[in-house]
């Protein structure tokens, strides 16, 4: 990111007459300030025309393992490419995000990358609601924050069929729709 701070050790009591705090240029749900758009910009988009990513979970070990590889079969099958996003760099990863014409995957840090792109404006990106009872105005706004800064048209989904087991914080496990209720949902 080019950041070049001087590093002042401290070795010893230090009093420090004033600190200057300024306002936040990121606030998880809320703010994403033109500035630190700018600033974390760093990857121009440039899309393959037709060229479909989804962000799979299917490789993250956990009980929806089996369930999660087998939408990404499904969505193969319907011309959509399939990225497992633990097995890159984040490098790597930057650069299959901006050569998709369309993004999608389960809620969650994976879609957040965007966030280092730029020039995004007609990048469509499809988040599957990762709780299901949750409504439009419950699920979190992170994306929906970082896809406003960057002009990304987000469209949120949710897949009929699908029912909670557990949740703990952001980790959802939970009963998923067969794999064609995905494909279906992307065909929206």
């Amino acid at each position: 990111l080019g950041l070049r701070e001087r590093v002042i050790p401290l070795t010893q009591l230090a009093r420090i007459d004033t600190i200057l705090v300024p306002a936040p240029g990121y606030e998880i749900q809320f703010t994403f300030a033109p500035e630190q758009a700018g600033f974390l910009g760093r990857i121009p988009w440039r899309p393959v025309q037709g060229r479909k990513l989804w962000l799979s979970r299917a490789g993250v070990a956990g009980p929806n393992q089996a369930a999660q590889a087998a939408i990404d079969a499904a969505l193969r099958r319907d011309g959509w490419e399939v990225l497992h996003p633990e097995k890159l760099s984040l490098r790597d990863q930057l650069r299959a995000c901006a050569g998709a014409y369309r993004l999608a995957g389960e809620e969650g840090s994976a879609l957040h990358g965007v966030m280092l792109m730029t020039g995004c404006d007609g990048l469509r990106m499809d988040m599957i609601v990762r709780d299901p009872r949750q409504g439009p105005g419950q699920v979190n706004a992170n994306q929906a924050t970082i896809c406003a800064a960057r002009g990304i048209d987000l469209r949120m989904h949710w897949v009929a069929g699908e029912s909670v087991r557990q949740r703990d914080g952001a980790h959802v496990d939970k009963v998923y729709a067969p794999p064609e209720a995905y494909v279906a949902c992307l065909r929206t």
